[in-house]
């Protein structure tokens, strides 16, 4: 992992000499992610559904019912043990259960995407990170971030995108 500042490289972390079985970082694209799982998923004998919004909870003592609306307007009732709420920073599912999240946001808006780049100016084996004194900006061989690129000491082309994400780092718990 490769640290710039203001131009040159300052430092590089090294996992390499770590005593570990597992002496790297590991990273790979959330759409790589997600297709994984939903193959894993398809393989249960479950599939991912699309366009599919909880509008209400049932809790009951050994589990609840989850009350689905599809993009069709039909609506379904999904009984399960468990519910778990992994829908981000928006949750529908901290909403429907009255959970708090509370903290701060900081003000600057980030980009992420998984996208394919053109003539790289990164190590391919390594991450990249850019900390400037206002700013931190990381990119690893599988991700690029924008603001990565808007560092980069020549023009860098980004195609091909699997998704992009604004989003705003935050310091929240619930």
């Amino acid at each position: 992992m490769a640290f710039f500042r203001g131009g040159p490289r300052v430092t590089q972390l090294r996992f390499d000499r770590i005593d570990s079985s597992y002496p790297f970082v590991l990273d790979i694209p959330q759409s790589t992610t997600e297709r994984l799982l939903g193959d894993q998923l398809k393989a249960l004998g479950g599939e991912v559904e699309r366009q599919v919004e909880l509008v209400g909870i049932e809790r009951e003592a050994d589990g609840g019912t989850a009350l689905l609306e599809h993009a069709d307007g039909r609506r379904e009732r999904q009984r399960a043990r468990y519910l778990c709420g992994c829908d981000g920073a928006h949750s529908r599912v901290r909403e429907l259960t009255g959970t708090s999240f509370a903290g701060t946001s900081y003000e600057e808006e980030w980009i992420l995407a998984d996208v394919r780049i053109g003539a790289s100016p990164f190590a391919r084996d390594e991450a990249t990170i850019f900390a400037e004194r206002t700013t931190f900006s990381p990119s690893s061989p599988s991700q690029t971030s924008v603001g990565a690129c808007s560092r980069c000491a020549r023009p860098v082309r980004l195609f091909d995108p699997a998704w992009i994400t604004p989003f705003r780092i935050g310091r929240k718990h619930v």
